[in-house]
């Protein structure tokens, strides 16, 4: 099952205010959908054919949680990802000091572009979901709430 949820069903524009840079598999892109990242750093990084370099130091190892399939999977985030604060139990949240704290929501973005020489890794930029389609896209998912 791949994640399908995405900005056409909702009618709304991603904010582009504010996006960063991260690495993927080619079997784990999928384009507008959104998912949370649920994981702080993973201490695990791949050893990809044909990337021998030190490619790998600019990126840190993180898990996400996939909106609709609730699909784990892996994503490598640049280091220079201004992430939010880490909660254990929700992965990144927008305030964790806050009375209701809910994970922070990302949408891969549509354009992507092949790591190198190496077919299998796309280099893409996630964006950021505005705080009120995050608030509309989190009353239909539970797995966050039986956490808290």
């Amino acid at each position: 099952m791949t994640p399908t949820h995405s900005r056409a069903q909702d009618d709304e524009e991603p904010n582009i205010d504010y996006s960063w840079q991260a690495l993927t598999d080619v079997e784990n892109y999928y384009p507008n959908a959104r998912f949370a990242i649920i994981s702080p750093v993973v201490d695990w990084s791949p050893e990809p054919a044909d990337v021998r370099d030190s490619w790998y130091a600019d990126y840190n190892t993180r898990m996400i949680r996939w909106l609709n399939t609730g699909e784990v999977t892996q994503l490598f985030v640049a280091h220079d990802a201004d992430l939010s604060a880490y909660v254990p139990e929700l992965g990144y949240v927008i305030d964790p000091d806050k009375e209701r704290r809910q994970p922070q929501l990302f949408e891969m973005g549509r354009q992507f572009s092949p790591f190198g020489d190496n077919p299998q890794l796309y280099d893409v930029h996630v964006n950021t979901v505005r705080q009120d389609l995050e608030d509309r896209l989190l009353q239909r998912e539970d797995w966050w709430r039986q956490s808290q």
